[in-house]
């Protein structure tokens, strides 16, 4: 079975190998960013940024029919919008439970 719909698939087989490098950047970095919470260093501007371009990549693979291009970019695409989950909660949610601690205290 061929993972592409044109003869010369090579293109396909070194995006799958792209892919997965990326995938295991990702888990990587996701491991890193769960377990210390930190993404004080990440631009809020960026992370929305990664995921509208992401998005628009992923749509680009279902227009070329590539599913190396549509799984990574999907990927990534959820990987920059869990990126901006942890920030929005960082940012917002943790210092609301820190006023509350200090208020009690």
């Amino acid at each position: 079975m061929k993972a592409c719909g044109h003869k010369n698939c090579v293109d396909e087989y070194i995006g799958m190998v792209g892919i997965s490098i990326s995938i295991l950047y990702y888990i990587i970095q996701f491991t890193y960013t769960t377990e210390t919470f930190d993404v004080s260093s990440f631009s809020i501007y960026a992370i929305i940024l990664g995921i509208i371009s992401e998005f628009l990549y992923c749509i680009q693979g279902i227009y070329k029919n590539s599913p190396t291009i549509m799984i990574t970019r999907g990927i990534t695409t959820i990987g920059f919008s869990y990126l901006l989950f942890i920030w929005l909660y960082t940012k917002y949610y943790k210092k609301k439970v820190s006023k509350e601690k200090v208020k009690k205290a």
